[in-house]
C-alpha cells in the first residue's frame, strides 16, 4: 500500500470518527468518497463522465447545483456542531453588546447539544471545556415554550404574573393567539452566567452573591446609583459620564458603568445603589411568592440544581423547583392534600436530571434574566459566545458602518 492511500485511510477514519461524535451524515459521506477514491476505477469518476456524456453542455448547470448543495450542507454542518452566527436584538447587554452586533457562539464549550427536545434523548457531545462564572453564554428562552402570536416577544408567563392570571386566562382572544414551541424552536437570548450547578445565589441591596461571595461584574455592566447635586460636579470633573439619567421623586439616578465605579472608588467617592428595600414584596420576580418579601434587588439564598443532586421537597421549596420536575424534566407534579406527589406518587425528595444556571444581563436595570422566570436548563444552552464579529455604526453614512473597535472583538 503506498503513502498516499495511507494517508486517504486516516483522513477517512478520522471522518469517521467525526460522523460518530456529530451524529451527521456528511463526515460517513466523505469517508465513502475517500474508499472509493482509492479503487482502481472509482464509482464516482465512472459517473461523472456517464452524467457528462449524456448531458453535454448542461453538465456544468448539473456541476453548479451540486456544488452549491454540497456547499449549504458543510455550513448547516458547521452551524450544528461547531460554531453558530446569530444577530443579537435587545438592550440587556448594553455596553458589552450592542443591538444589532453580530455574534460567533462557540458550541464546543461546553459542547454540542443534542435531541434538545427531549430530556429523556437530551445529551451532551463532549467538548473542550466547561462553562464557567462569568461567561456570556447564548440559550433558548426557558418561558419560551408558549408565546403569544401577537405579541412573540413577550413571554406569555409574565405576562400572566403582570396582569394577573383569572384576568388574563379570561381573555379569550389572548388564549386564541397562544401558540407552543419546543426548545429549538424559543427565541434566543444572550446573558452573563453568576449561578453554575450547585451554587447558592443570592442578592444583597443590589449586589450579588455566589456561594456567600461577591460576584465579579464585568467593566462595561451598568447599575443605578443615588447622586446629589453637591455631587454631580465631582464626577463630572472625573470625567464620569451617566450612561442613562433619571429624575425621580427621591432625587437624581445615574446609571454608570462598573468601570467608572471602580475609579470613584479608588478616591474615596462611595455611590449607593438605587434599590428596593428589604422585605418589600415584589410578585413578579422568581418564585412568584409575595410571602417570601424578595424583589430584584434583595432574594435568596436559591440553590441553582446540579444533576444528580437529591434534594428534599416540601410546600415551601417546591416553588422553586415546580417547573423544574414539571416542565423541563417532563415528569406529572400534582399538590394533593398537601402532599407533593410526582408521576402519581407521593414524593418527599427528588433527583435533577440536568444541570441548571443562573443568568443575568450586564445592564442590570434594563435586563429580563433569571431574577425574573428563574433557572436556564442545560437543555436550553446553545453555546459560549466568543466574539463579536460585526457591529454596525449607526451614525456612520458609509458603506463599510461598521465599528472599527467592535470588529472581531473577543469577549470576556
Amino acid at each position: 500500500m503506498n503513502r498516499k492511500k495511507i494517508i486517504k485511510l486516516c483522513i477517512a477514519f478520522l471522518l469517521f470518527i467525526m460522523g460518530l461524535w456529530t451524529e451527521s451524515l456528511l463526515p460517513i459521506f466523505g469517508v465513502l468518497l475517500i474508499l472509493d477514491s482509492i479503487k482502481e476505477k472509482p464509482y464516482l469518476k465512472r459517473i461523472i463522465s456517464f452524467t457528462k456524456d449524456k448531458t453535454a453542455k448542461k453538465f456544468i448547470i448539473i456541476e453548479w447545483f451540486f456544488a452549491i448543495l454540497f456547499a449549504v450542507w458543510f455550513l448547516f454542518f458547521i452551524q450544528n456542531n461547531f460554531i453558530g452566527i446569530y444577530t443579537f436584538h435587545t438592550s440587556s447587554m448594553n455596553g458589552t453588546l450592542d443591538p444589532g452586533d453580530i455574534l460567533l457562539v462557540n458550541k464546543l464549550k461546553p459542547g454540542v447539544a443534542k435531541n434538545i427536545n427531549s430530556v429523556k434523548w437530551f445529551h451532551r457531545k463532549m467538548g473542550y471545556d466547561q462553562l464557567k462564572h462569568n461567561d456570556i453564554i447564548m440559550f433558548h428562552f426557558p418561558e419560551g415554550d408558549s408565546l403569544l402570536k401577537n405579541r412573540p416577544t413577550d413571554s406569555y408567563y409574565y405576562l400572566q404574573r403582570l396582569y394577573g392570571e383569572s384576568e388574563f386566562m379570561g381573555k379569550k382572544d389572548r388564549l386564541s393567539n397562544l401558540r407552543f414551541y419546543p426548545v429549538d424552536k424559543r427565541p434566543r437570548f444572550v446573558k452573563r452566567i453568576y449561578g453554575l450547578p450547585g451554587d447558592s445565589i443570592s442578592i444583597q441591596n443590589g449586589i450579588v452573591f455566589c456561594n456567600d461571595k461577591k460576584a465579579v461584574y464585568p467593566k462595561l455592566s451598568v447599575d443605578r446609583y443615588k447622586i446629589s447635586e453637591e455631587l454631580k460636579p465631582e464626577l463630572i470633573k472625573n470625567n464620569i459620564k451617566p450612561y442613562n439619567e433619571l429624575i425621580t421623586n427621591e432625587g437624581i439616578i445615574w446609571e454608570i458603568y462598573e468601570d467608572d465605579i471602580k475609579v470613584l472608588a479608588k478616591k474615596g467617592i462611595d455611590l449607593s445603589i438605587d434599590c428596593l428595600p428589604k422585605n418589600y414584596p415584589d410578585a413578579l420576580v422568581f418564585p412568584f411568592s409575595t410571602h417570601l418579601l424578595w424583589n430584584m434587588h434583595n432574594m435568596g439564598p436559591i440553590y441553582v440544581p446540579k444533576k444528580g443532586d437529591r434534594i428534599e421537597l416540601n410546600l415551601n421549596n417546591i416553588k422553586f423547583y415546580k417547573r423544574i420536575i414539571s416542565v423541563f424534566e417532563e415528569n406529572k407534579l400534582e399538590i394533593r392534600d398537601n402532599k407533593i406527589l410526582i408521576n402519581g406518587k407521593e414524593s418527599g425528595y427528588y433527583k435533577f436530571k440536568m444541570n441548571y444556571y443562573w443568568v443575568m444581563g450586564d445592564n442590570r436595570p434594563h435586563s429580563f434574566d433569571s431574577r425574573f422566570w428563574g433557572f436556564v436548563p442545560d437543555n436550553h444552552i446553545i453555546g459560549k459566545v466568543e466574539y463579536i464579529l460585526y457591529s454596525k455604526n449607526t451614525n456612520s453614512k458609509s458603506l463599510l458602518n461598521y465599528k472599527d473597535d467592535r470588529f472581531f472583538k473577543a469577549l470576556n
